[in-house]
Parts: C-alpha cells; structure tokens; sequence
C-alpha cells in the first residue's frame, strides 16, 4: 500500500488539474519537518487535514489553510532541498510536486482565494 499526500481544492482552480497528488512529500516529510520547525516554519503536518466524521453533523470535517502560508511552506522547503546537506534520492521528483503546489498557492493567492486548500493523507 502506498500513502501519499493529495492536494484538497475548496474551489476549482482555473487551467489546472482538480487533483494533484504529492507522494514524494510525504515520503520526505519527517526529514522536512524538524528542519521546518528550527527554523521557524510550520511544519507540513500542520497543513494536513484529519480524516475526521462529524456524527452530530453526520458530514466530513473540512479544514483549509490560507494559500500565503502554503505559498510560504513550498519556498521554504524549495530552499531546503536546495540548500540542505541531506541526500533526496527523489529530488527531482520532489521539486516537480512542489512547482506543481507551488503554482496553484499562487494562482490561490494571487486570485484573492484566501483560504483554498488542504492536504489529505491517501492511500492507494
């Protein structure tokens, strides 16, 4: 089984993909983490959303984070994997997912779409 992270989409992004799918992220992320956090960052589990049932509701709990902080997140680790003495085996594919991310935080961001997306832990 694989697990891997999906991008959560609020509301449609013009000329992009509904789904974008992140498994390199995730794969990467308890090595990004730490580093995130000393210097300052949120980490990217604090972008993740909980697979979580609302009974009382009886519907799925949404939890979506401002576009300008993920925005902010996918420089940061950009810079990391750039700047970072760790060895990335998937370094390439890992900066495609976050071109990938990245742009869509943008167009999020520069669309004045303030709170858009969230990840989703996934399995396949």
């Amino acid at each position: 089984m694989n697990a891997f992270y999906q991008l959560v989409l609020q509301r449609p992004l013009t000329g992009f993909a509904h789904e974008l799918f992140l498994p390199e992220l995730y794969r990467e992320q308890r090595r990004l983490d730490p580093l995130l956090l000393t210097r300052g960052h949120l980490p990217i589990r604090h972008f993740v959303c909980p697979q979580t049932y609302d009974e009382d509701k009886g519907e799925w709990l949404d939890c979506w984070f401002e576009a300008q902080a993920g925005w902010r997140l996918v420089q940061v680790v950009v810079s990391l994997v750039h700047g970072s003495t760790l060895e990335f085996t998937r370094r390439d594919e890992l900066l495609s997912e976050l071109f990938a991310l990245g742009e869509r935080l943008d167009e999020a961001r520069l669309g004045d779409i303030r709170w858009q997306l969230g990840l989703e832990l996934e399995f396949a």
